[in-house]
C-alpha cells in the first residue's frame, strides 16, 4: 500500500474548484491566519495545496505501524463529493445522484466537511486527554490511545448526522460573479432557521435543511452581493488556519474578517441516537 502521508485536511476535490490561472501556474489566493500570510499557492505536484496538508494527521501509529483506516474511509466518500461538484458545474438541475446510496455518501462527505478539520479535531483531542471518562465513553475497545479514539468519533459523528438528515432539502444556491470563498472549516451548521450551508465553488453554496419528506434538490440564483457579502463574512469569521479565493482583491476584503475575535469550541457528549452503543463529542 502506497504511504499516505500527506493528509489534505480540506479535499482536494474542493479546493480546486478554486484554481485560477495566473502566468504560468495554476493555483489559489490564501491567506494563512497564524503566519498573517497572503500567498499564491500551487495547485499541481505533490506540494499541491501545501497549506491544507497535515502529516499523517488521519494515519496514526499503532505498535509502530500505521493505521489507514480513517484515511481510507475519507477518501470513499470524497469521489461522491467530487462527482457531485462536478455534475453541479456542468449546470445540471436534474436528479445528480443515481440512487439513495451515492445520496448517503454525499451527506457522509458533506458532515465530514464539518467534522475532520484540524481545529475541531485538535480541540476534541485536547478534551478527551483532560476527561478520561469522555475518552471511555466514545471507544469501543480498552487501552485504545486518544488519537485513535477522536478519529473513530470523526466517523461516529458524521455517520450519526448524516442518517439524520437522510430526509433533507438541498438547496443549490448559484453565484454567477464567481466570489464565495473557502475557509479550513468550510461547514456552517445550522447558520439560522435550522439551515446549514457549504460552499463547493466560487459559484454555488448549498444549503440543508431536515425535512419529513424524501430527498429534495432545489436550484435559486437570486443571490444578491449583499447575501454573497453575508456568506463570506461567516465563512470567513468561521475559519481558523485560513481562507481561499480565485481572486486576490476579494481575499483581501475579507482577511480583516478572519481576523476577529472567536469564541473557543466547547466540545461536549452527546449520546448516540442511531448507532447501537456510546457516544459522540461534537
Amino acid at each position: 500500500m502506497p504511504e499516505k502521508k500527506n493528509n489534505h485536511i480540506i479535499p482536494k476535490c474542493l479546493i480546486r474548484q478554486w484554481n485560477v490561472e495566473q502566468e504560468l501556474f495554476s493555483g489559489v489566493h490564501v491567506y494563512e491566519l497564524k503566519d498573517k500570510k497572503a500567498s499564491f499557492s500551487t495547485g499541481k505536484g505533490k506540494r499541491e495545496f501545501s497549506f491544507a496538508i497535515e502529516p499523517y494527521f488521519y494515519v496514526p501509529v499503532i505498535n509502530n505501524e500505521r493505521i489507514y483506516q480513517v484515511e481510507n474511509w475519507l477518501a470513499s466518500i470524497e469521489g461522491t463529493l467530487g462527482t457531485f461538484i462536478r455534475k453541479l458545474n456542468e449546470d445540471n438541475e436534474g436528479t445528480i445522484l443515481k440512487d439513495k446510496e451515492e445520496f448517503t455518501k454525499l451527506l457522509l462527505a458533506l458532515f465530514s466537511l464539518k467534522n475532520r478539520t484540524k481545529y475541531d479535531i485538535q480541540t476534541i483531542r485536547e478534551f478527551v486527554n483532560k476527561n478520561p471518562d469522555a475518552k471511555e465513553l466514545i471507544q469501543m475497545e480498552e487501552n485504545r490511545e486518544t488519537e485513535i479514539a477522536v478519529l473513530e468519533n470523526l466517523i461516529n459523528t458524521t455517520t450519526e448526522e448524516a442518517i439524520e438528515f437522510s430526509n433533507c432539502e438541498i438547496t443549490v444556491c448559484k453565484n454567477r460573479q464567481g466570489n464565495i470563498i473557502l475557509s479550513d472549516r468550510p461547514f456552517l451548521h445550522n447558520l439560522f432557521d435550522g439551515y446549514s450551508f457549504v460552499a463547493l465553488s466560487p459559484y454555488f453554496f448549498i444549503s440543508l435543511r431536515k425535512t419529513k419528506e424524501d430527498p429534495m434538490y432545489y436550484y435559486t440564483d437570486v443571490l444578491n452581493e449583499e447575501l454573497i457579502h453575508f456568506y463570506n463574512k461567516m465563512t470567513a469569521e468561521n475559519s481558523r488556519h485560513w481562507i481561499v479565493s480565485n481572486s486576490k482583491e476579494q481575499l483581501e476584503k475579507y482577511i480583516p474578517y478572519s481576523l476577529v475575535a472567536k469564541k473557543d469550541l466547547v466540545p461536549y457528549r452527546q449520546e448516540v441516537r442511531f448507532l447501537r452503543n456510546g457516544y459522540k463529542i461534537i
